[in-house]
């Protein structure tokens, strides 16, 4: 669906404001921890309703921590309506520790989710997502998994704060 056109004058309805000005926002109340799993979980908070035939710009910022670097870290995944595509680019530490500079990530490839280092417990990371969520023609929840890269009894915790927007460009 294309970007309406408004006329001088025409009042907007609530649906048009709504869908069109007011992003789609989710963010951590509080911190959740994953212990001694790599299987993707759904986050309890990070979880954003999508429209059909809708395309959306994707952003996202995660704060985490976890054990030292390479053993336990955070893999993240989604999932959502049948026939959404997204594609996103995330910027983080890398389990080798090093930066990873916009790797593009894609909906189709969940065996192949993204990983971020930690760098042991107390000390918070970040990772940041861009990209854009093309949705088919059904609606539905666009949900935010996560676990541990690999199982490790210290905990790996998304933190408060972490957050997901979308914004609706078509």
């Amino acid at each position: 669906m294309p970007i309406p056109t408004w006329s001088p004058g025409q009042v907007l309805t609530a649906s048009d404001v709504n869908n069109w000005f007011v992003p789609v926002f989710k963010y951590k109340a509080a911190d959740e921890s994953v212990t001694s799993s790599t299987t993707l979980q759904n986050d309890d908070d990070i979880a954003l309703s999508v429209a059909a035939s809708a395309t959306y710009r994707l952003a996202a910022y995660f704060i985490y921590e976890g054990g030292t670097l390479g053993s336990s870290d955070m893999k993240i995944g989604w999932t959502f309506p049948s026939g959404l595509t997204m594609a996103y680019g995330h910027i983080g530490m890398t389990t080798a520790g090093a930066v990873n500079e916009a790797s593009v990530a894609t909906s189709s490839d969940q065996t192949n989710s993204p990983a971020f280092g930690s760098d042991g417990a107390g000390q918070n990371r970040a990772a940041y997502l861009f990209g854009m969520v093309f949705v088919s023609t059904t609606a539905g929840t666009l949900q935010l998994q996560w676990a541990q890269n690999t199982s490790s009894g210290t905990a790996t915790k998304m933190k408060k704060g972490s957050w997901v927007e979308l914004q609706r460009v078509a």
